[in-house]
C-alpha cells in the first residue's frame, strides 16, 4: 500500500533567530478508516514520503545526509523538488544513504519546506526505522549563516493484510433490453455485464430485482458466466408498464472489506401481448396441450426398461438409448420404490415368459412404435412452427 508521510527531522541551531521544529508526522494515503491502521505506515508495502524542514528562517542552499537502516527498508528512488531552472541540484543514492545537495532554493510558505521526496519499500518484519540526518548535513541562511542539521527520528510500521487493497467497486451494465427501452417483449431475456478490473465478481453477491421479482446466481434460470449475467425471469412482464430493475453486486476484496456497487434501471414494456419467441398465446397454449398429452407415463416407462432384460446385447443398447432421450429414468426416480410396490408395480429382469405374455409385449411394441411416431412428427411440426 503505497503511503504518503513527512518527515519533520530535528535540527540543531547555531543562531539564535532559527528555528527547526522536532516532530515527525504520518499522514497515509489511505487514510480510509476500511484499511486500518491508518496512523503507521505499512509493513513490506512500497510507500512514498517527503523530507521537510520546519523553519522560519531563510534558506537558501541545503546538503542533506540521510542515514536508514538498508535491512529495513530499501529507497527505490530520489524525487528532487525543482521549481524552476535557476536552482541547482544534486544527489546520489547508495545502499544506507542518501546525499543531496539544493542550491538557490524556492519555497513557499517559509515552513515545512520540502527538501525532496522519496519511494521505499520496507521489510515485512520492520516495526521501527530511524532515519538521521549524519555528519555533513548543513543549511546555509541568506544573510550567511551556515546552520547543522542534526537529529533522528523514528517510523512506526505495522503488518497487514495486503500492500495493495482495491478500493473501486465494480461496474454494472444492463446490455439487453436497453436501458430506457419501450415496446420491451412481456418474455425478454435480461442480460446484465458486470466487471471488476482488481478483484472479481463475487457470484454470492449478485442480487437482481425484476418487476420485484428476486433472482441471485443460484436463481432457476439465472446463468452467470464470466463478466455476463443472463436471466430468463420466471414471471412475464406486466403490460405497458414503466418495470423497475434494481442490480447489486459486490468484489472479493477481503481487507477492509468488499467495494459494492447499485445500479437502478428502468424499462417500458409493449402496449399489447408482444413475445420475442414469435408466437401468439393461442399457438403456446396448443403446444402446452400437446406436450401434456405425449408425455411419457409410469407405466410406459417401467414396462420399456423392463424389455431389456428379454433382449440380445445389441438390441439392449437401442432400448437403454430410447429410454434416456424420453427421460424416463426421471420419471422412475420420482417415484420411490414403496410407492411403486403399493401399486403392484415391479421392474422385470431377464425371466422365461408364456406365449401369452409375448403377445402382451407384441401389443406394447405397436403401441410404443406409434406413440414414437407421433413424438418424432410433433417435433418436426414443432420446427416448423417456430421458423
Amino acid at each position: 500500500m503505497k503511503k504518503l508521510l513527512t518527515f519533520f527531522l530535528s535540527v540543531c541551531a547555531l543562531a539564535w533567530f532559527v528555528v527547526f521544529a522536532d516532530t515527525l508526522s504520518i499522514d497515509p494515503l489511505y487514510s480510509d478508516e476500511r484499511f486500518p491502521p491508518t496512523d503507521k505506515l505499512h509493513a513490506w508495502c512500497v510507500h512514498t514520503a517527503d523530507i521537510k524542514l520546519s523553519t522560519d528562517a531563510d534558506v537558501v542552499d541545503v546538503h542533506v545526509v540521510l542515514e536508514y537502516d538498508s535491512e529495513l527498508i530499501d529507497v527505490l528512488r530520489v524525487m528532487p523538488d525543482s521549481k524552476n531552472k535557476e536552482e541547482i541540484i544534486d544527489f546520489s543514492l547508495s545502499e544506507w544513504m542518501i546525499e543531496y545537495h539544493h542550491e538557490n532554493m524556492i519555497y513557499i510558505p517559509w515552513y515545512n519546506i520540502k527538501l525532496f521526496g522519496i519511494m521505499l519499500n520496507s521489510s515485512d518484519m520492520v516495526e521501527r526505522l530511524d532515519v538521521s540526518f549524519a555528519s555533513g548535513s548543513y543549511a546555509v541562511l541568506r544573510d550567511g549563516w551556515i546552520v547543522d542539521l542534526q537529529g533522528t527520528q523514528t517510523i512506526d510500521f505495522v503488518s497487514v493484510p495486503e500492500c495493495d487493497p482495491d478500493i473501486v467497486p465494480p461496474t454494472i451494465r444492463l446490455v439487453k433490453p436497453a436501458v430506457g427501452s419501450w415496446g420491451v417483449a412481456l418474455d425478454a431475456l435480461f442480460v446484465f455485464e458486470m466487471k471488476d478490473k482488481w478483484k472479481w465478481i463475487d457470484p454470492d453477491s449478485i442480487y437482481i430485482t425484476i418487476d420485484k421479482d428476486v433472482y441471485t446466481a443460484t436463481t432457476p434460470g439465472v446463468m452467470y458466466s464470466w463478466d455476463f449475467v443472463v436471466i430468463q425471469p420466471i414471471n412475464w412482464l406486466p403490460v405497458d408498464e414503466d418495470v423497475a430493475v434494481l442490480a447489486r453486486v459486490s468484489d472479493l476484496q477481503r481487507y477492509g472489506g468488499a467495494n459494492t456497487m447499485k445500479k437502478h434501471f428502468v424499462i417500458n414494456t409493449a402496449k399489447w401481448v408482444q413475445l420475442d419467441s414469435g408466437i401468439t398465446p393461442l399457438q403456446l397454449q396448443k403446444q402446452a396441450r400437446e406436450i401434456e398429452s405425449g408425455r411419457w407415463d409410469l407405466q410406459e416407462c417401467i414396462l420399456l426398461q423392463s424389455m431389456v432384460g428379454l433382449m440380445n446385447e445389441g438390441n439392449q443398447d437401442m432400448i437403454n438409448n430410447v429410454f434416456e432421450k424420453l427421460d424416463c429414468e426421471m420419471v422412475i426416480a420420482n417415484v420411490d420404490s414403496e410407492h411403486l410396490a403399493a401399486q403392484g408395480v415391479t421392474i422385470i429382469q431377464k425371466q422365461w415368459i408364456s406365449i401369452f405374455a409375448i403377445t402382451g409385449w407384441v401389443l406394447f411394441i405397436l403401441t410404443l412404435i406409434l406413440k414414437l411416431h407421433y413424438f418424432i412428427a410433433y417435433k418436426k411440426h414443432l420446427y416448423n412452427t417456430n421458423k
